[in-house]
Order: C-alpha cells, then structure tokens, then sequence
C-alpha cells in the first residue's frame, strides 16, 4: 500500500509559497507514493497545476487531509486542518512550537507526530533539510533588490 502524502494550499495571510516543487513530485511517486495536491496550492509560487504532473489534484483539502499518511505544509496547520487530518498521520511544517503550545496540544489530541522543519538540526549531516538557511538566502536577495530599487546611485 503505497504512502499518501497530502499538499494543501496554504491559507495564511501573505504566504505565497507552496510545500512541494515538481521535481519533488516526481521523486516521491517514483518512490512509490500517491502524490495528493490541493487545486492552485502553487499557484501564489509560480508552480501551475499542469506542472504537477505525478502528482493527483484534490480539490477538498479536507477529504485530503483525512486520508493522507503524510502532510506537508508551509505554514503551521489551522484548526480545521488539524480536524481533518487523519490520527496517526505525520505533519511536516514550519510550526513554532515553542510559541504555539496550543497547537502542540491539538497535534497530541489528535495523535499527529509532527516535525517542525526549523528545528531540524543545522548541522552538515543535515544540510538538506535546512529549511532556515535556504529561506534566509532568499530574503537576503530580496532585500539586495530592494535596496538596489531605492538607491539614487549606482549599486555595485
């Protein structure tokens, strides 16, 4: 029985980016694994649902969330997501949960083992799970482009 792994479309204000990448897609289901994508999940990150192409589009998170093994996602999970997922499954997220004891609760209630990718140790062994690392290198090219927008001056 192959693993389900759910991508729901992230619902947090401002957050455009999107839990999987098509690549990633593809290597899953080579893997063996059903691939589940909620419809646009990556449309706010450039990534068109015709570009998804080994992976099966949802369009219920809930019933998604309720039959996945395994959930990724950017943004920790809202109530209603966590209500949805199936107990016993695995959630994979940006969470906090140094700050969100709540949702620690609810995960435990719920019987959800959980990985907060932050927390991933940052060391060389585990390098490519560094979540923290490839996000600061993004804001730091974001903002050299905007202070090159605002500088009156030629910016070397």
């Amino acid at each position: 029985m192959p693993v389900l792994i759910a991508i729901p479309k992230e619902t947090a204000p401002g957050e455009r980016r999107v839990a999987i990448h098509p690549e990633i897609a593809k290597k899953l289901a080579k893997l063996g694994a059903t691939v589940l994508v909620e419809n646009g999940a990556g449309a706010s990150a450039g990534v068109a649902d015709k570009d998804l192409v080994d992976a099966t589009l949802e369009s219920s998170a809930p019933a998604m969330l309720g039959k996945a093994d395994v959930v990724f996602k950017v943004q920790a999970p809202t109530d209603a997501e966590i209500e949805a997922m199936k107990p016993g499954s695995l959630l994979v997220a940006f969470m906090q949960p140094g700050k969100n004891p709540e949702l620690v609760k609810k995960l435990l209630a719920k019987n959800i083992t959980s990985l907060a990718v932050e927390l991933v140790p940052r060391i060389t062994r585990a390098q490519s799970m560094d979540a923290l690392s490839s996000q600061a290198a993004v804001a730091g090219y974001q903002v050299a482009l905007m202070a090159a927008q605002l500088c009156p001056k030629f910016f070397p």
